[in-house]
């Protein structure tokens, strides 16, 4: 008797643990559900792609179900993971800023990388020729038989008119090796990567010759955490424009290379200078012209939403902004604002070349950047192409009850945004801007000599 009674009050027990943890489980489902389809700006062009969500909440559950127990807590370990390969493998559109993540494991932010060899060809007509085997059994002068996709663009830095193209390929890992074609034969020949230049903490560092003024910023976040280190980082930007005032400069280069973003307050005053010095009656114009250029973009405000901007307004001083703190408050319901702004015409100040250096760790503002400097009329991509973060902008951060699983989502898109569409450079999130020349580091300030002519810059950014 005394051993049916414990048989029963097991069984008791093992269903209301199974209970309580299926429940749990499908209060994380629910509010997963809940904001990814309100809090997400991507979800409505994978909702016209065919994404269904009430599958994709499905699939987490039984991929869950298959690898744990309903009478054990939830394996925290185990549903990101579920999450992250079901995402993975249904979502219709790339974004980069999408995560879904705990301390142990991280799934999101996949980029092409480019990997890059030492062998050169040079265009002639429509074929390529070999100029520079780079330690192989390519024969000089063979000509290109492969796929034209992986030759990228080179300067012709000894301005003899050359039209050159280094071989590579772009995948989403480094690569050891690649296999080029010349003359219908196959050779292996070794790949390398770039660095990754990333930052531990925001920072700006500018260099100057007589003709060429250097800016390098580290992120465009400056610290925003932090609002008597924001205000430094802005009054040291400002420090740095006043050299505007005194010089004209023939040449602007602006290092984004391992600039992960932030916000586009933090480089605003440096591209209103660009394009209308201190003239007020032209900084109005140039804000019309930003207007305009952001035709199509649309931002999203749901309670999720608007809840998480106060909060992230709140703790972090470098983002507060009064105006969307009211317009939050007042809100409500899912709904989203569309600009419909028509090309605003302006003459920008800087009328020189105006260089921007980046890599695979460009993303979000830093892109955001090179959107608008598109103003300009010389702009030169230079480095390797950008992380792709841009299509979606806007990010938060949202807790997954009942497990350690955060998730990030964002309310802005940029995906219609005419001026970023038409613009050839960009390729959309995932595969990012693609520079004009593709240079490596060892490369880089020769190029940059030879397109500003100015054999200074030798000294004033070596090691850069």
């Amino acid at each position: 008797m005394k051993s049916k009674v414990i048989t029963f009050l097991l069984f008791v027990l093992f269903s209301f643990s199974a209970a309580s943890t299926e429940k749990e489980l499908d209060e994380n489902l629910q509010y997963f559900k809940e904001i990814y389809t309100q809090a997400n700006a991507q979800y409505e062009y994978e909702k016209e792609l065919g994404l269904d969500i009430d599958t994709v909440v499905s699939e987490i559950k039984q991929s869950y179900l298959d690898q744990c127990k309903l009478d054990e807590p939830i394996n925290s370990d185990v549903l990101v993971t579920c999450y992250g390969t079901v995402l993975e493998k249904v979502q219709k559109v790339p974004n980069n800023h999408f995560a879904v993540y705990n301390q142990n494991h991280f799934y999101g932010a996949k980029y092409w990388l480019w990997n890059y060899s030492l062998v050169v060809f040079e265009k002639r007509n429509d074929d390529y020729y070999c100029i520079q085997p780079g330690f192989t059994k390519i024969k000089k002068c063979g000509k290109y038989t492969g796929d034209i996709s992986n030759l990228f663009k080179l300067p012709d830095n000894e301005g003899k008119g050359k039209e050159l193209y280094r071989f590579g390929i772009l995948d989403e890992n480094w690569i050891e090796e690649g296999i080029v074609s010349v003359d219908g034969n196959d050779y292996s020949v070794p790949l390398y990567g770039l660095p990754s230049h990333s930052h531990d903490e925001s920072g700006i560092d500018v260099k100057t010759t007589d003709k060429t003024f250097y800016i390098c910023f580290n992120n465009f976040t400056f610290s925003w955490d932090d609002a008597n280190k924001y205000r430094e980082l802005q009054n040291t930007l400002n420090e740095y424009l006043k050299l505007f005032d005194d010089n004209e400069y023939e040449n602007i280069i602006v290092d984004l290379r391992g600039n992960i973003g932030g916000m586009e307050r933090s480089f605003y005053p440096f591209m209103e200078r660009l394009a209308a010095g201190r003239d007020y009656g032209k900084q109005r114009g140039f804000k019309k012209k930003l207007d305009s250029l952001y035709n199509g973009r649309k931002r999203y405000y749901s309670d999720y939403i608007n809840q998480n901007f106060l909060e992230a307004m709140k703790a972090n001083p470098g983002s507060y902004d009064r105006n969307e703190e009211e317009k939050l408050k007042k809100s409500k319901g899912f709904y989203f604002e569309q600009d419909n702004h028509d090309y605003y015409d302006f003459d920008c100040n800087f009328k020189g070349k105006l260089i921007i250096l980046m890599n695979y760790c460009t993303a979000s503002a830093a892109e955001l950047f090179i959107t608008e400097s598109y103003m300009f009329d010389n702009v030169i991509l230079l480095g390797s192409n950008s992380m792709g973060c841009f299509d979606f902008g806007g990010k938060l951060v949202y807790k997954l009850p009942n497990s350690n699983i955060s998730i990030e989502l964002c309310s802005d898109s940029y995906k219609e945004m005419k001026f970023t569409q038409e613009n050839p450079h960009w390729h959309g999130d995932y595969k990012g801007f693609y520079p004009d020349y593709w240079v490596t580091d060892y490369a880089l300030l020769k190029t940059l000599v030879y397109l500003t002519s100015d054999r200074k810059l030798k000294r004033a950014l070596k090691g850069v």
